[in-house]
């Protein structure tokens, strides 16, 4: 299953995002995504040299998502990068 777009608006905005990785496994919170250009931009930079920021939607394949509040992602491009899991901040 890829990335639909229903839940592009979901991913669009202020959120923490949580990397599971080889090498990296925290939560990281006020980051801002973005979708253009058929890639999902995160900002700041928060992937660090090991990976990219931008990655690509066709590389992406929904785990989770629960409508609202969560979307688990798997990365398909990435031998590191396992999945993001993205979480919408409460106000």
């Amino acid at each position: 299953m890829s990335i639909h777009h229903d839940i592009h608006p979901f991913l669009e905005g202020t959120c923490s995002v949580q990397i599971l990785s080889d090498s990296l496994h925290a939560p990281i919170y006020g980051c801002t995504l973005a979708i253009e250009d058929s890639k999902l931009i995160i900002r700041p930079h928060i992937l660090f040299d090991n990976f990219a920021d931008e990655l690509l939607l066709s590389d992406l394949e929904t785990l989770e998502f629960n409508g609202s509040d969560l979307i688990v992602l798997k990365v398909n491009s990435s031998s590191n990068l396992k999945t993001l899991t993205i979480v919408k901040e409460k106000y």
